[in-house]
């Protein structure tokens, strides 16, 4: 029988309860308790921009996703090491030193491929994953080798110089020599059933940028159709204890970076992106209220150094930034609108003027008061303003029937009625306007009046 200690591993268990006791029976014991994430409120991803929301989703599930790994690299970790001090006790040092090497290297992997993800994952418009170089987001259509889509810190050997562009000479140039003599010391890896896929992509686009050159002219690793480039190590690359510590070090501070930048809202995170490299790392330490007072401060610093110089009819503004041939078009477009009201109020009155001389000629009272009546009953709901414009018709046609009534049975030019009749027609040649109009102005004068009362009680016969 062996004498080996058995060991229990419990797997995807589920604990019901955890109750606290006055004594503890293993002190140095320590017990880590994680609530999960359960997602955020549906109103709140209601409130937001699809694409936002699936970012912010994608990069909780990314960090989620690190953070598993985590405890699989530890509990693996501390396996390996019992393991080893069972088997070979005081000749354990060796083995658990190479053990550390490669917990480190899975951690700083881990952490890094975390971090890209956390970056990478930004959805244009039409929701494709883009991955970030420098100031630009290329697709992956923009790489030779994909290894996974919806990993764009997978994807390498970059083709183009611009997201979506041809491929350009230097850049696929350069994906050439990274896959035979690598760049910067460093071969790129690829698996070996992918190799001649890659290279044919790569030749592909080395003859598109350099459309005066033949097959003869490819450099010779794109000649090739296969080849081991599974990646290669050279001399002795065994970890030293300073050189482990300063990788751990380097995975904590990455993963308390990363953790950082996904707290910050959405102004603090403009204002670090656009903050030079050297300077981000005192803003992330910087609790939430002293960032938005930097925020504030960069906001107000910025509208003083580029002051508003122009706001439009709607209320938009105009910054000296925005350039004088901008800001010109705006004051364009203002002018030209000023101009459109103009002819449009004057058409209106136009129109208004016509329609208090034909309309309301009966009606006593000056011609622009007519028009005023007019334009207000013309901005009542439809339903006010048909019985608006009902009532003062009605009103016009009493008015003409009363002074119907008071003419007389001839109508001579010497009886009053003719008289009236003869001034407002000399009026209106006079003033070129309506009989009716012209009537109105006739009325209101004394002699008008005096001619209208003299008129006696009768019936015009037409």
């Amino acid at each position: 029988m062996s004498d080996k200690k058995q060991r229990l591993i419990l797997h995807r268990f589920k604990l019901d309860e955890i109750s606290g006791v006055d004594r503890m029976a293993q002190a140095p014991a320590v017990v880590t308790i994680m609530k999960r994430d359960q997602g955020r409120n549906p109103n709140e991803l209601a409130k937001s921009v699809f694409t936002d929301a699936l970012q912010e989703i994608q990069v909780e599930e990314t960090v989620r996703e690190a953070m598993d790994g985590m405890w699989d690299l530890n509990r693996a970790l501390r396996e390996s090491i019992e393991q080893i001090v069972e088997e070979k006790g005081s000749d354990a040092m060796g083995a658990v030193k190479e053990s550390l090497d490669d917990f480190a290297t899975a951690v700083e992997a881990l952490v890094t491929e975390a971090v890209d993800e956390a970056e990478d994952v930004v959805a244009d418009g039409s929701g494709n994953l883009t991955k970030g170089e420098g100031s630009k987001r290329f697709f992956a259509g923009d790489y030779a080798y994909v290894p996974d889509p919806q990993k764009p810190s997978t994807w390498t050997l970059r083709l183009t110089n611009d997201p979506g562009g041809d491929p350009d000479p230097m850049v696929v140039g350069a994906a050439a020599v990274a896959l035979d003599k690598g760049l910067k010391g460093q071969v790129v890896q690829v698996p070996a059933d992918a190799v001649a896929g890659v290279i044919t992509k790569v030749r592909s686009a080395w003859l598109k940028a350099n459309p005066g050159k033949t097959k003869d002219d490819l450099p010779e690793v794109l000649k090739k159709g296969d080849g081991d480039m599974s990646g290669k190590k050279d001399g002795d690359n065994t970890p030293t204890v300073e050189s482990l510590q300063e990788q751990l070090t380097k995975a904590e501070e990455t993963i308390a970076a990363m953790d950082l930048l996904l707290k910050l809202t959405p102004d603090a995170r403009a204002h670090h992106d656009a903050m030079d490299e050297a300077d981000r790392g005192d803003f992330l330490k910087l609790d939430a209220d002293a960032q938005a007072a930097a925020v504030a401060e960069a906001d107000e610093l910025a509208k003083a150094e580029d002051p508003v110089v122009y706001t439009d009819r709607e209320g938009v503004e105009y910054r000296k930034s925005d350039g004088d041939k901008l800001i010109t078009l705006a004051k364009r477009s203002d002018a030209d609108f000023a101009k459109a009201e103009e002819a449009e109020a004057a058409r209106q009155e136009t129109e208004f003027t016509k329609r208090a001389g034909e309309e309301l000629t009966h009606l006593p009272g000056e011609t622009k008061v007519k028009v005023s009546l007019l334009k207000a009953v013309a901005a009542m709901p439809a339903k006010e303003r048909e019985a608006a414009e009902a009532m003062l018709k009605a009103n016009n046609e009493a008015l003409e029937s009363a002074l119907l009534k008071r003419g007389t049975i001839d109508g001579g030019e010497d009886t009053p009625k003719g008289k009236l009749d003869a001034l407002a027609k000399s009026y209106a040649k006079e003033h070129d306007c309506s009989e009716g109009e012209a009537m109105t102005k006739v009325l209101e004068t004394e002699e008008g009046k005096r001619l209208y009362e003299e008129i006696p009680t009768g019936v015009v016969r037409e």
